[in-house]
């Protein structure tokens, strides 16, 4: 009993241990879903700009190519992987060899290596190139927030509240959406990864493993900002500014300090003299186009225009209303003289910029945040400055992506300081505040939409800079693409008078003028102003040498390929060139040269293509032009003639597979027509009378050669009435056409119809004796036979020694002469003459021994030379 109890009672202990520790487990449970939950509400500050960011650019996933993504992406060899990985190392931004004279000098090839990674990796298409750029965006602003809450120490309220302004900021849409905007994406998370490596260094001696290990890691990143985009070597500057900062205000060691400074000094001056090798010494060749003021002759023109500029550049991060993707030619004009009102707002931002530069000289030591905010805004806009040396652009938007951080930090700094000083402002500010925000994200995701395509950035820059040349030329050229080519002149005539010094409009104007006289107007003077556009070169070397004036023309062309030798149409035009010189060992190395460059250019291959034909490798041939069928697939031409390569090769099969496939594209009269020949020539008469009428139930599309085959064909099958009356209305559509009229008459001829013949004959041979192509001495047979059989012997004599004139070995023109003068002979008329048909038979007999219709002549005239004889005596 007692045992029983005492088991009882243990059991009793074991259920309330149980109990307790179920009661446990759930307050666990409890526990950490309100960890989870306080956790999640103060990392807000940590997670919103990360999600705005996401949030804000997510519309512009499905943007296209446009602008320099074209060149930079799409058409760089660098990004497709026709180069190797060391030539992109070699090249610049757009797969031009740095070191020449002709590459823009941008050299960003870990940029470069990211958008060749992401083509081999998620392929071609826009949408990927986009998602990297996004995430990226989103990866720098999260990195934007820790940097200055862990790195510049500036609170957890100013970090979030900067990182919110710069995740929604309306001047990033052109860095984040034009996709070519990633090096400067780029460039800002090596910038920020820069330097927080480099504030690691602190609690480290530098000469200590670990404080070399973090000072390397810090400039390592610092030459990858550098090398995704220039402007990331700043980063390099803000770690002297951090280091001269620290010391000052934590009184480290001046020798710690002093190695570290050096290094960094060091480090850049190393950086800075590897670029300049790399460029061949020599800096980028800009244009007045480019940068108008970098040319301006008057020091105060250009002093006063740089600093609106930068004055510019700071309205653009204050108030982002109007947005342009290009800012060249003319939309910020010169300031050239000090009455010019803009110059007051130069002042009033120069004197703002005193303000905090006085506050951070007396108060250098504790005036951080302001610090930081004026470093990161001012250093890394340095470079754009044109004060070291002359950039290729008067302001671009995507070049605020990293001076925005100071911005942003300034505007947070500010909203703090307001919120601490003023407590009963605070709900007024932190509502402006948001506001804000919503108004920049709207901004940004309208702004999104304009990098859509072509047209509604082209669109967005004439609504936004109607007075800038360089916005109506690139409209043109979408116009251009598009087919409208009408619109497309009137951009580029309103780009000229804008700019009349604009090359590029001029040669592009050319380019889609009618008028070929006013085209080499354009494109001389396009030479004229810019000697070495490319472009000028080659479209004017091309009329020139159309047009017959092949030594210039081809001088030309030479030239335009000494300007740009890895430009793919200058190869080809020069190869081009070649091929009609009879030079077909040259033009097929520059055609190599030019597909070698890029395996994609159509034009190199059609020419090609025509080339190997005439090197008689149809097969080749064929190939080619295939290969250009698949660049562009809804043209049918290219199989056409891939068609007539294969015919050509004896691949009657794939020649008609290839012929059928065009028809499929597009049923036109000449592809119907190809395809004919191609039955005939195979003895498929019936399947090509077949196509032959449909042709001719094609009416006007239908080609007169084709209609005129078509006559002949049903001639050569004895349809002589229906071959009768498709001639008929060709002669009536073109009396003046001799093979018409010469086919007419033949065929008019075997029906009997002898005098409509003659009268046909006599009007093809005189329109070929006034200059008209034309075989003059088978009309004249033709018609002097013609004249035989109506027993004119008089004339089809004469027409028969005309021929004899032409081509004096005729033997069918011998032994008709032979035949007339025989046969009067035999009727006894005045023409008779058995000598003179003797000596035309035996000269007959001399040429063709073979002919039995002259040996039975001979045998005839030499019995009746006998019986003369005979009967004389």
């Amino acid at each position: 009993m007692e045992v029983h109890v005492k088991h009882h009672s243990d059991r009793n202990n074991n259920i309330r241990l149980n109990n307790k520790h179920a009661s446990f487990c759930g307050s666990v449970i409890q526990f950490n879903w309100k960890e989870m939950g306080l956790l999640c509400i103060q990392n807000w500050k940590c997670m919103l700009p990360p999600l705005l960011a996401l949030l804000c650019y997510v519309n512009g996933l499905n943007g296209e190519f446009v602008h320099d993504d074209v060149f930079a992406i799409k058409r760089n060899p660098d990004v497709s992987g026709a180069t190797s990985l060391g030539d992109v190392f070699q090249n610049d931004f757009w797969g031009r060899r740095i070191s020449l004279n002709t590459s823009h000098k941008s050299y960003r090839p870990l940029t470069v290596l990211t958008f060749r990674l992401n083509r081999r990796l998620l392929g071609p298409d826009p949408f990927y190139f986009h998602v990297v750029n996004v995430f990226l965006h989103v990866l720098v602003t999260s990195m934007f927030v820790r940097t200055c809450r862990d790195v510049l120490h500036v609170g957890r309220t100013c970090s979030a509240l900067a990182g919110c302004l710069f995740a929604v900021h309306p001047v990033h849409a052109e860095a984040v959406t034009g996709i070519v905007g990633r090096a400067d994406v780029l460039a800002a998370a090596f910038f920020l990864l820069a330097l927080g490596l480099y504030t690691r260094t602190a609690a480290f001696s530098p000469c200590s493993p670990s404080g070399m290990a973090s000072l390397a890691g810090a400039l390592v990143c610092a030459m990858a900002a550098m090398l995704s985009k220039e402007t990331g070597a700043t980063v390099l500057g803000t770690m002297v500014v951090y280091e001269l900062h620290r010391h000052y205000t934590r009184k480290t060691d001046k020798t710690d300090t002093f190695i570290r400074l050096t290094s960094v000094l060091i480090f850049t001056v190393v950086l800075l003299c590897a670029r300049v090798n790399l460029m061949g010494g020599t800096l980028p060749a800009f244009t007045p186009h480019d940068n108008p003021a970098a040319f301006a002759t008057s020091m105060l023109t250009r002093w006063f225009t740089h600093a609106h500029i930068w004055t510019y550049n700071m309205w653009l991060l204050l108030a982002p209303a109007r947005l342009c993707y290009d800012w060249q030619h003319g939309s910020i004009p010169i300031v050239h003289a000090i009455t010019d009102m803009r110059n007051l707002v130069t002042v009033v931002m120069a004197t703002i910029g005193c303000y905090l530069g006085y506050k951070l000289l007396v108060s250098f030591t504790e005036e951080r945040r302001l610090l930081w905010s004026v470093v990161l805004l001012l250093l890394p806009l340095f470079p754009a400055s044109n004060i070291l040396f002359t950039v290729g652009f008067v302001l671009a938007e995507r070049v605020l992506y990293i001076p925005s951080f100071g911005f942003c930090l300034l505007v947070s700094t500010g909203v703090c300081h307001v919120c601490c000083e003023w407590r009963h402002y605070r709900r007024h500010v932190i509502t402006c505040f948001c506001l804000l925000i919503l108004l920049h994200a709207a901004k940004t995701f309208t702004q999104n939409q304009i990098w859509k395509d072509r047209e509604t950035l082209f669109r967005s820059g004439l609504a936004a800079m109607p007075h800038n040349a360089k916005v109506h030329y690139n409209y043109g050229n979408f116009l251009k693409d598009a087919g409208r080519r009408d619109e497309a002149i009137q951009h580029y005539r309103e780009a000229i008078r804008l700019d009349p010094t604009y090359a590029s409009a001029l040669n592009n104007l050319g380019v889609h003028l009618p008028d070929r006289q006013e085209a080499e107007i354009h494109f001389r003077e396009a030479i004229r102003i810019l000697p070495s556009h490319q472009g000028a070169h080659i479209n004017l070397g091309n009329i020139l040498f159309k047009r017959g004036e092949r030594e210039a023309g081809f001088r030309l062309l030479e030239r335009a390929v000494e300007l740009g030798p890895r430009n793919p149409d200058a190869l080809t035009s020069l190869g081009y060139s070649l091929m009609e010189l009879g030079r077909l060992q040259e033009a097929e190395h520059s055609l190599e040269a030019a597909l070698h460059i890029s395996p994609d250019f159509r034009e190199a291959l059609l020419n090609y293509g025509a080339l190997m034909n005439k090197m008689d490798n149809h097969e080749a041939s064929a190939r080619l032009y295939m290969r250009a069928h698949s660049l562009e697939p809804g043209d049918p031409g290219t199989l056409v003639s891939a068609a007539s390569a294969l015919h050509k090769s004896g691949d009657k099969a794939g020649a008609e597979a290839a012929l059928k496939q065009a028809l499929s594209i597009r049923r036109d009269a000449a592809t119907l027509e190809q395809l004919a020949v191609l039955y005939y020539g195979t003895g498929r008469t019936t399947d090509a009378l077949t196509l032959y009428k449909n042709v001719a139930r094609m009416g006007s599309e239908a080609s007169v050669d084709a209609m005129l085959r078509y006559a002949k064909i049903l001639a050569s099958e004895e349809l002589l009435v229906e071959a009768e009356r498709i001639l008929t209305d060709l002669v009536v559509q073109l009396p003046k056409n001799v093979e018409v009229l010469d086919t007419t008459a033949k065929v008019k001829s075997r029906l009997g119809k002898y005098q409509e013949g003659l009268s046909l004959f006599t009007r093809a041979i005189n329109l070929t004796r006034g200059g008209a192509e034309g075989d003059l001495g088978d009309m004249l047979y033709n018609r002097g036979t013609n004249f035989k059989d109506l027993k004119q012997f008089k004339q089809a004599l004469r027409d028969f020694e005309s021929v004899l004139r032409i081509t004096p070995d005729h033997v069918s023109s011998l032994g008709n002469i032979g035949a007339i003068y025989h046969m009067n002979a035999v009727m006894q008329t005045s023409m008779g003459d058995l000598k003179k048909a003797r000596r035309h038979y035996e000269r007959a007999l001399a040429l063709e021994p073979g002919n039995s219709i002259i040996r039975d002549n001979v045998e005839k005239l030499a019995r009746l030379e006998n019986h003369r004889v005979d009967g004389a005596h």
